[in-house]
């Protein structure tokens, strides 16, 4: 996606601080939500979580449970989409620097 910004028409040596942010903007709530989900992943796999000698199979299936919906909200993101708006807040911001010449 930063590869998709940095090439657009609209990225140039004095526009890359606002192509930056606007990726920092669009990408950083995911980073986020990744690193939380992968912190209690982390937590989940050393059975933290667990204590005392009764650990019951449901106790585990539910561990299991939510460590598989704690990939899939991670993997079933689309980037496609995070990219259009990116695009989007790209074009709305930084219309100014078009030349005329790529508008015609």
């Amino acid at each position: 996606m930063l590869a998709s910004l940095l090439s657009h028409n609209l990225a140039m040596p004095e526009t890359i601080p606002h192509v930056l942010n606007i990726y920092s903007c669009v990408r950083q709530p995911l980073a986020t939500e990744v690193s939380q989900h992968s912190q209690l992943n982390g937590e989940y796999f050393t059975f933290q979580e667990l204590v005392g000698p009764d650990v019951s199979s449901t106790c585990l299936l539910r561990i299991m449970k939510q460590i598989q919906q704690n990939f899939e909200q991670v993997t079933e993101t689309d980037m496609g989409e995070d990219l259009q708006q990116a695009l989007g807040l790209l074009q709305a911001e930084l219309a100014v620097y078009i030349p005329a010449s790529t508008t015609q």
